[in-house]
């Protein structure tokens, strides 16, 4: 019966949108406190992309949190 039970819920549009979460709920964020420029940077590295003009096949991005 269980496994009917499972398959019905499975199947069921209605069922499917209106059902429980299982999932945690979502920590509460948090400011970054910096006191003084470049104490605290960010750097996110992509590629490699295809090859640009000047012959570029990566991104580099770096942000000052001040």
């Amino acid at each position: 019966m269980r496994r009917d039970v499972e398959a019905y819920v499975r199947a069921c549009k209605l069922c499917q949108q209106y059902k429980a979460s299982n999932q945690k709920p979502r920590g509460l964020m948090s400011p970054i406190v910096v006191n003084e420029p470049w104490n605290t940077v960010g750097i996110d590295l992509t590629g490699p992309l295809p090859k640009t003009r000047r012959g570029n096949i990566y991104i580099l991005v770096v942000i000052d949190y001040f």
